[in-house]
């Protein structure tokens, strides 16, 4: 599978109010990890999370969705403020609880922010991808909690992250491109 990963934007800094220290990137979906994160959040009352979906759209896969002062719920797509949010934010976490082999949302992370962090699972594509690469948490909410207070207090490690992630993207695509390459010309050439 190919994702389009388009040329990254200059970020212009959102206002007050646009700034998150957490994002959920992906689908809505209790698979996806919409839960997880919704846990994580209850944790860290201190830290402003986002949720780009409306409240309503969220009822309807958690009937008995908590009111979270820390979380903010927004019907967003790509072009209406999502990009923007992406690429501002702490920490961008793709929590799936399972995944395909290729994982668009997750290289779309990478792509736009850099600092990303996943709930492994031997079947995800999270799996692939070295250790320094991407915050790997713990699958207790509790634990992943603390693991991402520490990434945002430790100077620099957020930007530690979004360096290693960024090269080994980098790197990812051109072997992806080589082998479409190779593909083509044994298929069709």
């Amino acid at each position: 599978m190919l994702i389009d990963l388009e040329e990254k934007k200059e970020v212009t800094e959102p206002d007050a109010e646009q700034q998150y220290d957490f994002l959920y990137h992906n689908t809505l979906s209790g698979a996806k990890g919409l839960n997880f994160f919704l846990d994580v959040a209850k944790v860290l009352k201190e830290y402003r999370f986002v949720v780009p979906y409306s409240k309503s759209e969220v009822r309807k896969v958690i009937p008995d969705l908590e009111d979270l002062k820390n979380v903010k719920f927004l019907s967003l797509t790509w072009e209406s403020g999502l990009s923007l949010i992406l690429e501002s934010c702490k920490v961008v976490i793709n929590p799936s609880l399972w995944s395909s082999p290729v994982e668009g949302a997750l290289l779309k992370s990478i792509h736009h922010n850099g600092c990303v962090a996943v709930v492994p699972s031997e079947y995800s594509f999270s799996a692939e991808l070295p250790s320094d690469v991407l915050i790997k948490l713990s699958t207790s909410p509790a634990e992943a909690a603390q693991m991402l207070k520490e990434v945002l207090e430790k100077e620099g490690m957020t930007n530690s992250y979004r360096i290693k992630s960024k090269s080994w993207l980098d790197i990812y695509m051109k072997k992806v491109e080589s082998s479409l390459q190779s593909f083509i010309e044994e298929e069709f050439i």
